[in-house]
């Protein structure tokens, strides 16, 4: 019959929807068309050609096609390299049992193919062979009468042979040694089978976790096939997750970290404790991914008396600010996230008369408590409460709480506050001492000033400062090593980070002193009095820090000028030019900073509240005819700047051009006519607005000012974009005095 014809037959079964083994085959003796073997083999062929997955039928039949022909092996060779059938080794067993005449024509044949998958299905037969006569088996592969590919054929006839048969240590041996080969197929074979079969195994185990130390690719071939024996070799599991995690790449770590999440809630000590010994060593940061969801699956457990443990010995040792900082807060709040009880246990377990671990309560509680959708009892507050108490008790921290707070879960974040910075209660001879320091303030604002505000206002943003400043270089040095000796990017920002909170308010106060010192007895008398009252020293203070870049640059610059029955905050005159500066410095919402959360931007109240305090003096600039621009301090406002600029300068739009004729779109950013330029009244007065914040440089580790400047187009004297460029250039560019 010709080749069109065996597809008529394959359509035949198509429309009569034949697709079981059984009715494909009784539906072949009836038409009567297949009489001989080759027409058999012919059938095969063209079904296996026309079904993507004719296993079933092929398997169930295929000794009854078999037959010691070169056509047949032909077909054979077809259908395991150019189909995706794969004849499983019962099918060869029950060759081997029925006609070993057949069984050894098919090997001998085979053997002749240098083809991979041939090798592979070769190995197959084999093992088919072994799970009957093993050591006959052993004695054909002994022999190496297979002189292609013979590793791909040992290591696929022990695999399957070995679930049945004992394997002689010889060949383990010869497949210890091909899990080092060169040839990556042959190594994986050879990975693959000693994870299965021989994982509890010393000599195997050893191996195993060598070539876990070894290449990307050996590292994720271990990973994927370790996850198979987690319930049967539990230690050897985590032992080869270890070595991978710790010497792996980032993609290795991810997936990893992936599978522990799957595992967390079974082995939950094993987990943790890989996770502990993992980052101490690993080269990036990949905490903010386990806490995705493996350690909640570890809380889910519930086996806290061992988490407890292992959580108690890390904290012993431990003692890196990334750890202090960020791992084991973030740790303690994933695994405890619903169990406050547990929680509570632990923390009422720490050595709160040590200051590590005091710090270590205060940060756990603070990320515990911080977002919005934890719902804590009355009970756990009142406990809290109490330990942080005592906490500040033993560390002399101070423990007053901001009268404005309101409620316990509020007053509980304050104490944290206090604790995590060390606030300490302010003592008048630390503050004068270090006043001693900073020579040009203590001019400016007078010792009997400073005495009278630690009295009154002990709470007062300078003396906070002045009290908290001044860091011994032995401190400075142990944190300038520690940032030196981070190669991670992400743990030397970590080291940064907590070098600024140290010496943040020395930098601020060197800025504040060096801005004074150049002011003199120039407007003194109101400056002085604006420093000295709470509500005004961070407006004032960027004030005359802006007071100084101006002076600094040579330019013209007055504080306070008068402008009708109004004072406005500067007046720069560049390239005989005059331009004023308005100063709006938002309150900060310390209950948004103590939850750790932002603030919310409604821009129609933002508007509300600038026009509210500079609605005056715009008036007063409106008879000016001068360019003015408002400057926004943003240093302290837990708010996103996104919503700011949209509330400043008009919500942020996408506009569509589409071209009809070409079917082309084109699209780009555009800011919707509502600024609060074009709707406050006066609003036309402002040319600029500026948001700026202070910040240390960490390359030159100077204090500096960043901003963002925007025009405002509606305005009745705008300004070029090369004006405001130079603008910018006298504002951020200078540097101020070093620390």
């Amino acid at each position: 019959m010709a080749t069109s014809k065996w597809k008529q037959l394959i359509e035949e079964l198509k429309e009569e929807r034949k697709i079981d083994a059984e009715e494909i085959n009784e539906y072949l003796k009836q038409s009567k068309k297949i009489k001989t073997k080759s027409d058999k083999i012919n059938f095969l062929k063209e079904y296996v050609k026309t079904f993507p997955r004719p296993k079933a039928y092929v398997q169930k039949y295929f000794f009854e096609y078999a037959n010691p022909s070169k056509k047949f092996v032909e077909f054979l060779v077809f259908t395991i390299t150019e189909t995706s059938v794969m004849i499983d080794a019962c099918t060869f067993t029950e060759i081997y049992q029925k006609d070993k005449k057949l069984f050894e024509f098919l090997c001998t044949e085979l053997a002749k193919n240098k083809n991979d998958s041939i090798s592979y299905v070769l190995g197959t037969m084999i093992g088919g062979m072994g799970r009957w006569e093993p050591e006959q088996m052993f004695i054909l592969l002994n022999k190496k009468t297979f002189p292609n590919n013979f590793e791909n054929i040992l290591i696929s006839a022990v695999w399957e042979t070995s679930p049945y048969q004992k394997i002689p240590k010889i060949i383990l041996k010869k497949i210890l040694e091909y899990s080092k080969s060169k040839d990556e197929k042959i190594r994986n074979g050879a990975i693959r089978f000693l994870i299965n079969r021989f994982n509890k195994n010393k000599k195997v185990q050893s191996r195993l976790l060598q070539l876990a130390k070894s290449d990307d690719q050996t590292q994720s071939w271990i990973n994927q096939l370790s996850c198979n024996i987690n319930k049967e070799n539990p230690s050897l599991y985590f032992k080869l997750t270890e070595q991978c995690f710790e010497y792996g790449n980032k993609n290795l770590k991810n997936e990893i970290i992936v599978n522990w999440y799957h595992h967390a809630t079974q082995y939950p000590t094993e987990c943790l404790n890989i996770i502990k010994k993992s980052i101490r060593k690993y080269t990036y940061s990949v905490l903010h991914q386990m806490t995705c969801g493996s350690l909640e699956q570890i809380g889910e457990s519930k086996k806290y008396t061992q988490i407890e443990k292992i959580l108690f010995d890390w904290i012993e040792i431990e003692n890196s600010r990334s750890f202090i900082d960020s791992t084991s807060p973030t740790i303690q709040e994933e695994i405890h996230l619903y169990s406050e009880k547990e929680f509570l246990k632990l923390l009422r377990k720490l050595d709160y008369t040590e200051k590590k671990q005091s710090e270590i309560i205060g940060r756990a509680l603070k990320v515990y408590l911080s977002p919005d959708y934890v719902k804590v009892s009355s009970a756990f507050l009142k406990t809290v409460k109490k330990l942080l108490l005592k906490i500040a008790k033993f560390h002399h921290i101070d423990d007053t709480i901001d009268e404005k707070l309101k409620g316990e879960y509020m007053e509980v974040l304050a104490l944290v506050e206090n604790i995590i910075h060390h606030k300490k209660k302010i003592k008048a001879k630390i503050v004068k001492r270090n006043l001693e320091c900073y020579p040009n303030l203590l001019e400016f604002l007078s010792k009997q000033e400073i005495c009278r505000l630690i009295d009154e206002s002990p709470n007062h943003p300078l003396i906070e400062l002045l009290h908290i400043a001044k860091v011994s270089t032995t401190t400075l040095n142990k944190y300038t090593k520690e940032i030196e000796r981070q190669s991670d990017p992400w743990l030397k920002n970590l080291a940064y980070q907590a070098l600024l909170k140290q010496f943040y308010p020395d930098w601020i106060l060197s800025d504040l002193d060096a801005s004074v010192g150049r002011i003199g007895n120039y407007k003194s008398k109101e400056i002085r009095q604006m420093l000295l009252e709470p509500k005004q020293f961070d407006s004032t203070m960027i004030q005359i820090t802006m007071f100084s870049r101006i002076k600094e640059k040579k330019y013209d610059v007055k504080l306070e000028p008068q402008v009708a029955k109004k004072k406005l905050d500067l007046k720069m005159t560049m390239d005989k030019q005059e331009y004023y500066f308005e100063i709006y410095t938002p309150q900060e919402n310390k209950e948004l900073r103590y939850r750790n959360t932002e603030e919310i931007i409604d821009t129609e109240d933002i508007k509300s509240r600038i026009s509210e305090k500079l609605e005056d003096q715009l008036e007063a600039a409106d008879s000016l005819n001068k360019p003015v621009i408002v400057v926004i301090y943003n240093q302290n406002w837990v708010g996103d700047e996104y919503d700011i600029c949209n509330a400043l300068y008009g919500t942020l739009q996408l506009k569509i051009l589409w071209n009809k004729k070409t079917g082309e779109t084109k699209f780009y950013p555009t800011r919707k006519d509502n600024s609060i330029g074009s709707e406050l009244e006066y609003g036309n007065v402002i040319s600029a607005i500026i948001i700026v914040r202070k910040y240390v440089d960490n390359v030159d580790m100077k204090m500096k000012i960043s901003g963002q400047t925007s025009p405002i187009p509606s305005a009745k004297i705008p300004l070029n974009e090369e004006t405001l460029k130079k603008i910018e250039g006298v504002l951020f560019e200078t540097e101020l005095q070093k620390l």
